[in-house]
């Protein structure tokens, strides 16, 4: 529950708001606890910073990741089982998945909130995205892939993960 806290606390830094000094100092402590979920997974090294697209791509590639990693943990799970014939491979394949969600949910709510942290810096109205400001906030791609991706994303794992979790606990509460 604690790390469940930490993490949404560092999300919730992470947008520009006029935070009170007591409050920026809690975030600041906050942040040092979250090191681990913030390094994990770190795909900025794959694309030069040039790169015009490297926000969405960023954004693809972290919303992708656990289908990824959890399907080369089933590989890894069921060739052990048709080499080994253990009988408790189903088990240590979901407490795979559940220790890779744990891992990379905070990196990829916060991926996916990024595309809507968006800030005026020309004083004119007209917003652009705080991650990469070569991208103007809601026109062209950056409404494509918010929509697309980022949406969908925290839909998924912001909020359905969570849910299917909390789900299981209440379903099997008396166990």
């Amino acid at each position: 529950i604690f790390a469940n806290y930490i993490q949404w606390m560092i999300l919730i830094a992470g947008f520009d708001f006029q935070w009170g000094e007591e409050v920026t100092t809690l975030f600041s402590i906050q942040r040092y606890f979250g090191f681990l979920s913030d390094q994990f997974p770190q795909f900025s090294c794959i694309f030069p910073s040039e790169n015009p697209k490297r926000a969405f791509s960023l954004l693809l590639l972290t919303s992708i990741s656990p289908v990824f990693i959890i399907g080369v943990g089933a590989l890894i799970w069921a060739s052990k089982a048709f080499l080994g014939g253990k009988q408790d491979t189903y088990n240590k394949f979901i407490a795979t998945v559940v220790v890779t969600i744990f891992l990379l949910h905070p990196a990829l709510v916060r991926r996916s909130f990024t595309m809507f942290n968006c800030q005026d810096v020309l004083g004119d109205g007209s917003e652009y995205l705080r991650s990469d400001y070569t991208i103007e906030c809601w026109e062209g791609s950056h409404e494509v892939w918010t929509y697309a991706v980022a949406l969908p994303a925290i839909i998924v794992w912001g909020v359905g993960i969570p849910a299917v979790g909390l789900h299981k606990l209440v379903k099997n509460h008396s166990r």
